[in-house]
């Protein structure tokens, strides 16, 4: 009788946790790693419930074989639980992954049930080398489905990936099927009625109390040699976790499982309301107002990459934010997304509010650009792996060093630019602020590949220039620039207004003057003015509203 060699059981051992000898010691282990996981925890009564009914009766079966293989280093339980210890782990707080696994188990319970059924009777050796086939074949299925998720494949199908889109898997689902009907057949052929008369039963896996020693040693024969197939398949299953943790390929399939993961750790906003409020402002703005500051001379400077850093203020009201869209926008269509070109230009914005903790926050915002760029750049997607959990970045410092500044600052021959626009930054947290004015220095201080551009309103000039030590060039939105756009939105409301349009010319060109003249720049106090006219019955009271205009 032989027994696998030491190298063997010693990986044997590290692979597949010894100690796991029980059904109940498998959840307890797996309870102790994954706990940590809020989807684990939302899952575990159902993943736990799935897992008992697939594999108490291999808990039953092969270790009942064990007990009579007494050479054997680990019973082959042990090795089973041992895979699937490492197939929950690879799930790791992926909601998708545990989805995956509960029906993974679901369907091998409908094979592992009739094991249960040899721990009463003794059987044959053709039985007894099917049913060890069926044991290395469901470590296999492990084994190969813990790759499939570590690797993602599964979160881009949801349910069922690990059956019906892993080729592998599928192909080894298809033998367990094949070994079960053979397995069936072999039991609807014999009878215990005739193996004991016959003479013929071969006590090769069950113990039994009267067995004699030669049956034992044949028994011991048989599951030593399913033990050696089960070391090569936990060979397999190290080489497995080994190459699932190599570079991926940029397959779309690949880089689109990435983009999940990615979004996993970063938790960029549950709503995208950087894209939401772009795309609100954009569908109001009056085509052509704001397309003064494509020629201005700051903003070409900070578009030829001559100046770093930008700073765009106004007052309140002054349409800041419409001016900032129209810069985004100009900005994707000169450098249109998935557009591959050399160097790659990439484009990130964001809008802070002032109703909302998470539109305050600049650690959000941080890790929202670092979403939006991901996406285009898959230089700085495939860096992002090397990120493993949000705690890494759980702070603004950590965030803005390892999103940015380790990448686009500090990793040499980057064949690639981005240009980041965070609009209202004086609405941000007034700490955060602060200290990421203070971090944005170093965009000054090395070669980067990182444009910025910031705007809000005057008073935080100041602690722009205190904060990077260097005098920012500023884009002043004023009512000179303003006065001509301003127009072109009066005339263009009065056209979309049911009330406004249909007034006299007469009242029309008065309310056109009138509001023009008293803007100052605002297109806020603008739109406050037409809102109240649009309320009113008749021209007079029209009239007197204008004349009462603060």
């Amino acid at each position: 009788m032989t027994s696998p060699p030491p190298f063997a059981r010693r990986r044997s051992e590290s692979t597949t946790k010894s100690n796991i000898r029980s059904v109940s010691d498998l959840t307890k282990e797996i309870d102790a790693k994954n706990i940590a996981f809020r989807e684990f925890r939302e899952k575990r009564g159902a993943i736990f419930d799935v897992l008992e009914a697939a594999l108490i009766p291999v808990q039953l079966f092969s270790n009942l074989a064990a007990g009579e293989a007494a050479s054997m280093v680990l019973p082959p339980s042990s090795l089973v639980f041992g895979a699937v210890m490492h197939l929950v782990g690879a799930a790791k707080g992926v909601s998708a992954s545990y989805d995956a696994i509960q029906d993974l188990m679901e369907m091998l319970q409908d094979f592992t049930v009739r094991l249960s059924a040899y721990t009463q009777e003794v059987i044959c050796e053709a039985l007894s080398d099917k049913l060890s086939d069926i044991i290395v074949t469901l470590i296999e299925i492990f084994a190969l489905s813990s790759k499939t998720i570590r690797r993602g494949r599964l979160l881009k199908y949801a349910r069922n990936i690990l059956l019906g889109n892993d080729d592998a898997i599928q192909a080894a689902m298809v033998r367990l099927d094949k070994l079960t009907q053979v397995e069936a057949k072999l039991v609807g052929a014999e009878t215990l009625i005739e193996s004991k008369r016959a003479g013929r039963v071969v006590d090769s896996i069950s113990v039994t109390v009267n067995a004699t020693n030669a049956k034992v040693l044949e028994t011991g024969m048989t599951v030593n040699q399913m033990s050696a197939q089960v070391f090569e398949v936990q060979g397999m299953l190290e080489k497995l976790i080994t190459s699932s943790n190599e570079e991926k390929q940029d397959t779309g399939e690949d880089q689109e499982v990435l983009q999940t993961l990615i979004k996993h750790v970063l938790r960029p906003s549950m709503v995208d309301s950087a894209q939401e409020w772009f795309d609100k402002i954009h569908k109001a703005r009056v085509p052509g107002t704001g397309d003064w500051v494509h020629t201005d001379d700051i903003f070409q400077s900070w578009i030829n990459k001559e100046t770093p850093v930008i700073f765009m203020l106004g007052n309140p009201g002054s349409g800041k934010s419409f001016l900032a869209a129209n810069m985004i926008n100009f900005l994707l269509e000169r450098f249109p997304p998935g557009l591959q070109r050399n160097p790659l230009v990439s484009i990130g914005y964001f809008f802070f509010k002032g109703d909302k903790p998470q539109t305050r926050s600049c650690h959000q915002a941080l890790r929202d650009l670092a979403f939006q760029i991901s996406k285009n750049e898959p230089g700085y997607r495939n860096y992002l792996r090397s990120i493993e959990e949000y705690e890494q970045i759980s702070t603004l410092e950590s965030a803005w060093r390892l999103l940015f500044v380790e990448y686009f600052l500090k990793k040499p021959n980057i064949e690639s630019t981005v240009y980041l626009l965070l609009d209202a930054v004086d609405e941000t947290l007034d700490e955060e602020r602060g200290i990421f004015i203070d971090l944005a220095k170093q965009l000054y201080s090395s070669q980067s590949y990182l444009q910025l551009a910031i705007v809000g309103r005057p008073y935080i000039s100041d602690q722009l220039l205190e904060g990077l030590e260097a005098k920012v060039p500023t884009l002043h939105v004023t009512k000179q620039k303003n006065s001509g756009d301003i127009t072109q939105y009066i005339h263009t409301s009065i056209r979309k207004s049911l009330v406004l349009r249909r007034v006299s010319t007469k009242l029309r060109n008065e309310i056109i003057n009138k509001l023009s003249a008293g803007a100052e720049g605002m297109f806020l106090w603008v739109n406050l003015m037409l809102q109240e006219l649009a309320k009113k019955r008749n021209e007079t009271s029209m009239r007197k509203a204008l004349e009462q205009a603060p």
